[in-house]
């Protein structure tokens, strides 16, 4: 067979570039891409602000004032002042206790 008859039969393929090489990125379409990110971002953190928040008490439970500390006459217990009962100048963890008295 003659050469040009070769060439008939075979012709030269040209190798297509992938697709993102033939499109070039403009300033828009990184614009939208990067405000989408963002806005992905801004959902994400309000949504585990709001998942933190309902694990969290009531404001009011979380301002509650310090209690001061007693200990009971009768056993050496520590217990805030207002579940302790007051008798004879002496702190009582119980009504037993108040009843035993000082040790």
């Amino acid at each position: 067979m003659p050469p040009a008859a070769h060439r008939s039969l075979f012709p030269k393929r040209t190798v297509a570039p992938p697709c993102y090489a033939e499109r070039h990125f403009e300033g828009e379409d990184v614009f939208k891409t990067l405000l989408l990110i963002a806005i992905g971002f801004i959902v994400l953190a309000l949504f585990r602000a709001y998942q933190r928040s309902l694990g969290q008490p009531p404001s009011s439970t979380r301002e509650k004032t310090v209690e001061d500390m007693v200990k009971c006459a009768h056993c050496g217990v520590n217990l805030p002042r207002s579940e302790a009962i007051y008798s004879g100048g002496d702190f009582f963890c119980t009504p037993e206790h108040r009843q035993l008295g000082k040790k």
